[in-house]
């Protein structure tokens, strides 16, 4: 089964090298990237090391969201809602920790799975026929 990842990751490095963002996490990394742009580029920083000429800062936060809409729905279409929290439950290793963790369920969240669901798919309780 595929990961939102895995929906999302092409087009975001298409939105990256349209834009002239790149990822720099020291000194080094950083004048790299600046060296592949034009002269006096302003760049803003957009978070996680990800660095973004101004002048396409806003297009590319809103196609990063876009693209994270579209990759979860595409998910959701593809997986079903219980599998993917099952995927999810199984990823942050909650079986082992014996509950679902704030990480697990921020991550169902995206989703529009809430807790009580969460915690049906956690009993392996497919919360998609009960709805």
């Amino acid at each position: 089964m595929k990961y939102l990842n895995d929906y999302v990751s092409e087009a975001q490095e298409q939105a990256f090298k349209d834009s002239g963002a790149f990822f720099a996490f020291n000194s080094d990394q950083l004048s790299e990237g600046l060296s592949k742009l034009p002269n006096n580029v302003k760049l803003v920083p957009i978070g996680g090391g990800l660095y973004c000429p101004s002048a396409k800062a806003d297009w590319l936060i809103n196609e990063i969201n876009r693209i994270h809409d579209e990759g979860i729905s595409q998910d959701i279409n593809d997986n079903g809602l219980f599998n993917i929290a099952k995927r999810e439950i199984n990823n942050y290793e909650c079986k082992y920790s014996g509950y679902l963790t704030d990480d697990c369920l921020r991550t169902l969240s995206m989703y529009g799975i809430n807790e009580k669901q969460a915690n049906l798919a956690f009993r392996g309780i497919n919360f998609e026929k009960t709805i």
